[in-house]
């Protein structure tokens, strides 16, 4: 096996590493995601005068969550495929050895 070859290897076998805790970021707990903002709309739903004081850092609060959330579900997806392509390359690497 030619040094390149066992060079390439290690460094799929790094990516792969690196990625692999992607693979558990699947499930998030969306109750307790957006406790917060929840709690802070039931509190100026009762108390308006709230809505002065955090409205703006709420909705923006929110807005942040949303995209964390969204993030969250795609990681494990975009990880699968990495860890996918890894693999694919190198039994490529395996099967046409020192190149």
């Amino acid at each position: 096996m030619s040094e390149n070859n066992q060079m390439m290897k290690q460094a799929l076998s790094a990516t792969v590493a690196e990625v692999v805790p992607f693979k558990a970021l699947g499930h998030v707990d969306a109750a307790n995601l957006y406790a917060a903002t929840n709690k802070a709309k039931e509190i100026i739903e009762n108390d308006p005068k709230w809505s002065d004081l955090i409205g703006d850092d709420l909705a923006s609060l929110r807005r942040n969550l949303s995209v964390l959330n969204k993030q969250y579900k795609s990681l494990p997806k975009v990880a699968d495929n990495v860890v996918n392509l890894a693999e694919e390359i190198t039994a490529k690497l395996e099967r046409f050895g020192g190149m």
